[in-house]
């Protein structure tokens, strides 16, 4: 979504360009739940404040995966390009806004970790580790604070942190009229994301550029766009969001849990400086640094950054 607020000018003149043979070739999907790959089902269980969708891979150490903008479970399952879903079992759910959780099950972005501790109890887990992906940042890091007698123990990956960033504040400005855009229709997202799945990813990739000569690279990629038709499954978490972003603090230093933070130097939508303040504050943390990595490190370094978290959360285990 980021990525998307930075090049809607691009889906326009895509729109205009191309929207015959758009009209053939990009998939037509129905509004709802999107099937998580893998075979794996999304489901849902009743909270307190509503419905929360989730999904679950795999065995082991369990972990739950709070997805960015945009996204939603299957998003959180991409984390099973980066560790052994025969070790750790990814539990990935869609947080409030997003395709089958509604916002109205936890708007504040507080009130979504309280909802884990409702999804553990679902599942009769005791405790579990937390990963925040980019947005999805703050509430992984509020469940370690709040209920750190649940949690085995943090990560956050490239995860937007408060205050935002002089880049992120200007995203966060721009958005009204990118969703006035995309609320009229989806047919400009639709043909930017094929644009970028079948003619920008390849390309990408034959030429080696933010590190995606690699298959598993361009497949995460490609499945984060492709997740994200049809708009109405995840603008309201998204609007949410950056809206209460910057209004959530974290008082790291209160941290009890162990804690692990994958941050790149040239994020231009978190800023490095802030992922490098919370892991000075909470006691133990550790800060790895990929240098040069952008935001999407998820993908681009996937292998050690990947490397970096299984071993992290294995050694929770002991």
């Amino acid at each position: 979504m980021i990525l998307l607020l930075n090049l809607v000018p691009v889906m326009i003149f895509g729109a205009t360009a191309g929207l015959v043979i758009a009209t053939l070739l990009v998939d037509r999907r129905e509004r709802g739940r999107l099937p998580a790959p893998d075979g794996v089902p999304n489901q849902l269980i009743q909270t307190s404040h509503g419905p929360l969708e989730y999904a679950v891979l795999g065995e082991g150490l369990p972990l739950v995966v709070m997805h960015g903008s945009g996204g939603g479970a299957r998003q959180g399952l991409l984390m099973r390009y980066l560790v052994n879903t025969r070790r750790i079992q990814i539990i990935a759910l869609s947080r409030p806004g997003y395709w089958g959780t509604p916002l109205e099950t936890a708007p504040e972005i507080e009130q979504q970790a309280d909802r884990v501790v409702e999804l553990l109890d679902a599942l009769k887990i005791e405790m579990a580790a937390v990963l925040g992906h980019s947005a999805g940042g703050p509430p992984a890091a509020h469940f370690a604070l709040r209920h750190p007698e649940r949690c085995l123990g943090l990560v956050l990956l490239s995860a937007v942190l408060p205050p935002p960033g002089e880049n992120m504040a200007r995203m966060i400005r721009s958005m009204p009229a990118a969703f006035r855009l995309l609320g009229f229709s989806d047919w400009p997202l639709r043909i930017y994301i094929w644009l970028v799945r079948h003619v920008v990813l390849p390309l990408m990739g034959w030429l080696n550029i933010r590190g995606l000569s690699q298959d598993d690279a361009r497949r995460m990629v490609d499945e984060i766009f492709e997740g994200m038709i049809s708009v109405s499954a995840w603008r309201a978490g998204t609007i949410n969001d950056h809206l209460r972003l910057g209004k959530t603090p974290l008082a790291f230093e209160a941290c009890r849990v162990p804690a692990l933070i994958v941050h790149g130097t040239a994020d231009p939508a978190a800023a490095y400086e802030q992922a490098r303040a919370a892991a000075n504050a909470a006691p133990g943390a550790k800060l790895v640094t990929i240098e040069g990595g952008s935001h999407g490190i998820f993908a681009s370094h996937y292998q050690e950054v990947g490397a970096e978290i299984e071993a992290f959360l294995l050694s929770l285990k002991s």
